[in-house]
């Protein structure tokens, strides 16, 4: 039986995060990852630059893997009748979604974390009522037992080890969409601030029963979205 100091099921970006700072402090740490790669389908992706964010990737993706704009916001009524502009104060940074997963992935292996593919979490292992492990079922099918002095739930909305401690995802989560747009001509000298767009429930001409939402885009170079 394996036993760790972390056990991180997910190899998204938290159980990534979690796994590559759990490791430069000297903890041994492993991810279980359902897929046969790290992270979900590609996209577009952005935050905001902060100390944490620039330790944990380093200067390259920052000032080579990323698109910047310092740009602010404009929210858009329903309709589009009215809007509101919140001046930018700090610089924005966009990414494609595999750029920034392929990075972690290279820290976490670079930081010794163990990361392990086709590994299916069944369920957790408690001890006492407090969760000591986890099985997963592996590529081959075999049921393999791991433990830790921590287990962290990174799996995401539908997480084996949230739904088995009753976390309400149906509260919690607000749907969302996301895709990458190839070319899609977002001219940023044009139109240098973010778009938000405010849609009421019926105001889509072919969607009549899409309920209410918020449509967000945004560059990641090459008028890419």
């Amino acid at each position: 039986m394996d036993f760790y100091d972390f056990v991180i099921v997910g190899a998204g970006p938290a159980g990534l995060t979690a796994g590559i700072t759990a490791a430069r402090k000297g903890f041994k740490a492993i991810i279980l990852e359902k897929g046969k790669t790290a992270g979900p389908k590609p996209r577009g992706e952005s935050f905001r630059e902060n100390p944490f964010l620039r330790n944990l990737l380093g200067d390259y993706f920052f000032d080579n893997d990323c698109f910047q704009m310092a740009g602010g916001l404009v929210f858009h009524s329903p309709g589009a009748l009215k809007g509101a502009v919140k001046p930018g104060k700090k610089t924005l940074y966009f990414f494609e979604w595999h750029t920034f997963i392929r990075r972690l992935v290279d820290l976490a292996e670079d930081a010794g974390v163990e990361i392990k593919h086709n590994a299916n979490v069944l369920n957790p292992v408690l001890k006492n009522g407090v969760c000591t492990g986890v099985k997963y079922k592996a590529g081959n099918g075999r049921v393999v037992q791991v433990n830790g002095n921590a287990v962290m739930a990174c799996d995401g909305y539908k997480s084996i080890l949230g739904s088995y401690f009753d976390v309400p995802y149906d509260k919690l989560n607000c749907p969302m969409i996301k895709c990458l747009a190839d070319n899609a001509n977002i001219d940023v000298a044009q139109t240098p601030d973010l778009q938000f767009y405010f849609v009421g429930n019926g105001d889509l001409p072919d969607f009549h029963d899409f309920p209410p939402c918020v449509v967000y885009g945004f560059p990641i170079g090459e008028q890419n979205g």
